[in-house]
């Protein structure tokens, strides 16, 4: 495995096979929210070609830095050439989710108006969930859309949830409440499920170990979760001890996520901490 870049900021573990020459058979999933840029290529066998992590450290409500996101993809030849399809997953604050059965797209304006205050750069799209028989409302940078669409043939964008709600229902056990944390720098998305169905779906900003702590608590006690009979799994950015030591103080089960990604590579999924690309690794 090649690995290009200073490990703080930006990393991108290559497999020995990816060629430049033949992006054309290969598949290009890129993440996006206001802190980091992730992203996967892969060929039809699900082998890995090419893994990728770039640190923003941007606060969540500052917006999309879309130069910043432009000069990463620009500057790194791997993302220059053609792929075979180009799937781009966002995340941030602006989302709402509405169940099917009283959803109607001329009201997506207005239903998301409740949560969130739509900027004047950004505009609003919604896709159905099937495995929560929901639609998700959300906000996406009209500029940060250009560039990607231009930069990127036949491509097409998703909300993370829509990868991320069928993920964690397939992983919790039907009889016992699961919560599922995915941290980034300053800020993480909390799932809880309970009986196989999604309870919570939100996002908060955090700076310590105290903060998230106390958001993971409020969400509970608020559904009458017992922290003596809850689970509670965390991926992404967690690498201090500390935050899981102070967490297992108040609930019992904690444990970093654990999960058998459908796609393969020796010489890079042998090399990594799974639990820190679950973004990537996760399918449907």
């Amino acid at each position: 495995m090649e690995v290009i870049g200073n490990k703080k900021h930006s990393v991108i573990n290559k497999d020995p096979e990816f060629s430049l020459q033949k992006t054309r058979e290969l598949y290009h999933r890129i993440y996006i929210n206001h802190n980091a840029i992730g992203g996967i290529i892969f060929n039809e066998g699900n082998k890995v070609l090419c893994l990728y992590n770039h640190k923003l450290r941007l606060a969540s409500g500052s917006g999309f830095p879309v130069k910043k996101i432009n000069d990463f993809f620009t500057e790194n030849e791997q993302f220059n050439p053609p792929y075979k399809e180009t799937q781009i997953y966002i995340s941030g604050n602006g989302f709402t989710l509405v169940p099917s059965s009283i959803f109607r797209s001329g009201d997506a304006d207005k239903l998301l108006s409740f949560n969130y205050q739509i900027k004047e750069d950004e505009a609003i799209i919604d896709e159905h969930i099937p495995s929560i028989d929901s639609n998700i409302i959300y906000a996406y940078n009209k500029d940060l859309y250009e560039v990607m669409n231009s930069r990127f043939s036949k491509m097409k964008m998703n909300h993370f949830a829509s990868l991320q709600i069928p993920f964690y229902l397939r992983s919790s056990e039907d009889n016992k409440p699961s919560v599922y944390c995915q941290l980034y720098h300053t800020y993480f998305q909390i799932t809880i499920i309970d009986k196989g169905k999604l309870i919570l779906y939100n996002h908060f900003n955090f700076n310590s170990a105290e903060d998230l702590l106390y958001y993971i608590v409020f969400c509970m006690e608020q559904l009458n979760l017992n922290p003596e009979f809850t689970k509670l799994r965390l991926s992404g950015e967690h690498e201090n001890d500390d935050i899981i030591n102070l967490l297992k103080d108040y609930i019992r089960d904690v444990e970093i996520q654990a999960f058998e990604p459908k796609f393969h590579s020796k010489a890079i999924l042998s090399d990594i901490k799974l639990y820190m690309y679950l973004p990537q690794l996760i399918s449907f």
